[in-house]
């Protein structure tokens, strides 16, 4: 449906691009090749914004699927997800194999259902995740490989078990909160991370852990973060909420009732 009414809406641009080659160009075979990419482009530019108004309006014809807007994004396009709960093989178990940018508009929720971890994300990429909510997590949430650079602001991940992170990337957190996760480390960071302004709320470890918010085997950076109320479990290799094997600054933060 998308796809139809965005090569419906492409007619317009392309007709007049195709006056003005002809009148430029005297190689028909340029003038056509020249239509066919403008067509294609213009089919699914179109055809994006077309899919977002219907999701907004909650049109039963619009993609609910992360995998399927993954397939159709340019190199360092946009992914906007509309108000809803998205679960489901569709939006999860994804692998990231170029640079994206997913943005939440209104209130954006990816279900784990407490069987499903999220994504991967590629080496040597740029991916950033702003203002969606990731709950019943399994496993993790991202797996970041090595080079890639990955930026989450204003996300929430609550409920489940497991890792929301397994860094081997640089990874930023900005204005994010981490809550009733069970886990041996949220963050389990084996680069670089930076965490700012963030909360970790009532974590619980599964058994023994090593750094339950934090395990740092990289360099660490956390900066106006608040941790409370969590509680860590095990009788031996209990290192508490953070533990540092390599580099780790802490500033301006607040540890209370753990």
């Amino acid at each position: 449906g998308s796809m139809v009414l965005g090569l419906n809406d492409a007619l317009v641009e392309l007709t007049g691009s195709l006056a003005g080659f002809t009148f430029a160009m005297q190689n028909t075979r340029l003038i056509a090749l020249s239509g066919l990419i403008i067509g294609i482009s213009a089919t699914f530019s179109m055809a994006s914004s077309e899919f977002l108004a219907a999701r907004s309006e909650g049109r039963s014809d619009a993609l609910k699927s992360l995998k399927v807007a993954l397939e159709c994004i340019r190199y360092g396009g946009t992914i906007y997800i509309c108000e809803g709960v998205y679960s489901g093989i569709d939006n999860s178990r994804l692998t990231f194999t170029q640079s994206v940018n997913v943005i939440g508009l209104g209130d954006v929720t990816f279900d784990g259902e407490l069987k499903n971890y999220f994504f991967t994300i590629d080496e040597g990429i740029n991916v950033k995740f702003k203002d969606i909510n990731f709950k019943n997590i399994y496993s993790y949430v991202f797996d970041v490989s090595r080079i890639s650079h990955v930026n989450v602001e204003n996300c929430e991940f609550y409920g489940g078990s497991g890792s929301a992170f397994i860094n081997e990337g640089v990874l930023t957190i900005t204005d994010s909160t981490f809550k009733d996760i069970c886990s041996e480390a949220v963050i389990l960071n084996y680069a670089t991370v930076n965490v700012y302004n963030s909360v970790f709320d009532s974590l619980t470890s599964t058994s023994s852990s090593m750094g339950l918010a934090i395990s740092n085997y990289g360099t660490a950076n956390v900066k106006n973060s608040i941790f409370k109320d969590s509680t860590v479990y095990g009788e031996e290799r209990v290192y508490g909420l953070l533990y540092n094997d390599a580099y780790m600054s802490i500033e301006s933060c607040i540890f209370d009732s753990n």
